[in-house]
């Protein structure tokens, strides 16, 4: 609640209470994380869901939110092997799945686009290229 009231530093003594009495507790350190990314203190979120990979790697929000936070470093990072191997992990991720898929709608209009200058008088590519292109537009945050 605290966090969703943007109430980051109450959370955040809160969880490091809890966290104090129980270390282990997964979804306390997941938030953590999450307080980190929201506060904007990257490097912090990064060691936390990079530890939660590696100890719990059935985690697939770990590897999501992993993925933004290096999204919007605009690291050089692959974050489509990453949320691949959150797949890996766990097949059932609906986000991970969405991410993927923003992913390849990305690439697919790059790909069409770059096959459409190589060939201009193609209108197939040039329709494939505009559809794709919309599909990123529509799945931009």
């Amino acid at each position: 609640q605290l966090i969703n009231q943007g109430k980051y530093a109450d959370a955040m003594n809160l969880a490091d209470k809890e966290l104090a009495a129980n270390p282990q507790n997964v979804n306390l350190r997941f938030l953590m994380g999450v307080i980190f990314m929201e506060t904007k203190k990257n490097d912090e979120a990064k060691r936390v869901f990079e530890q939660l990979i590696r100890e719990y790697p059935e985690i697939a929000d770990s590897y999501n939110n992993l993925a933004v936070i290096y999204a919007g470093e605009a690291s050089d990072l692959n974050f489509q092997d990453l949320l691949e191997r959150a797949l890996m992990n766990n097949a059932s991720s609906v986000t991970t799945y969405s991410n993927l898929g923003d992913i390849y709608s990305a690439k697919a209009a790059d790909m069409y686009n770059k096959a459409s200058r190589l060939a201009p008088k193609n209108g197939r590519l040039k329709e494939k290229a505009q559809i794709a292109q919309d599909l990123t537009i529509r799945t931009a945050p």
